[in-house]
């Protein structure tokens, strides 16, 4: 998997990097009470019920970061090109949705965001995200690619020393050892031999 892999433990990465003031926020303590006073909303940390729904709040946004974090490595076990595509494209949209309300926040001035580092690391996996759902391209290692990787690679080169007058031998031999470049979705190859002596 050309790119998809390696964004995908990327965002992993950052979800979870990301998720930890979330998670100590609903512990309480220190950062639940630096969260209260980053709102800037006067009497919110004495008012009981406002507690109790900045409580019920962290609990729901908690369940969304588990689910991201589960989907990000569900979409890791993924083996088909469009789907991987379709996984990190989605992926992508939900981590815009997630963080366009703090740039929205910046942008009119309001104190209800997180520090600007941090807004601007949880841009880069939405970058990777839509970037490999547009571009990315799966390699994977078959008993094909294998098998044709070596023992077929030196029989061609060595076919070569005594191909004679058969120049069309030299051409298009990255056609020959992965007939994936000949015919776009090759997925089998039926060989027949027959002994002409």
């Amino acid at each position: 998997m050309k790119n998809f892999r390696n964004i995908l433990i990327l965002t992993l990465i950052l979800d979870l990097v990301q998720s930890i003031p979330l998670f100590l926020a609903m512990s309480g303590g220190e950062m639940k009470e630096m969260m209260i006073a980053d709102m800037g909303i006067e009497g919110l940390a004495q008012n009981a019920g406002a507690i109790a729904i900045l409580d019920t709040m962290l609990f729901v946004f908690a369940f969304i970061m588990a689910g991201y974090l589960a989907s990000t490595i569900y979409a890791m076990r993924l083996k088909e090109l469009s789907s991987l595509k379709t996984a990190t494209f989605l992926l992508g949209i939900l981590h815009l949705a997630w963080t366009l309300p703090d740039f929205i926040s910046l942008i009119t001035g309001s104190s209800a965001h997180p520090p600007i580092p941090l807004m601007i690391v949880s841009l880069l996996p939405i970058i990777g995200l839509f970037y490999v759902a547009k571009n990315g391209e799966l390699k994977t290692l078959t008993p094909l690619t294998l098998l044709m990787s070596g023992r077929v690679d030196n029989t061609l080169a060595a076919s070569l020393q005594y191909a004679g007058e058969m120049g069309y031998m030299e051409r298009n031999i990255e056609k020959r050892l992965d007939p994936r470049e000949l015919v776009k979705g090759t997925k089998s190859i039926i060989c027949l031999a027959y002994n002409y002596f």
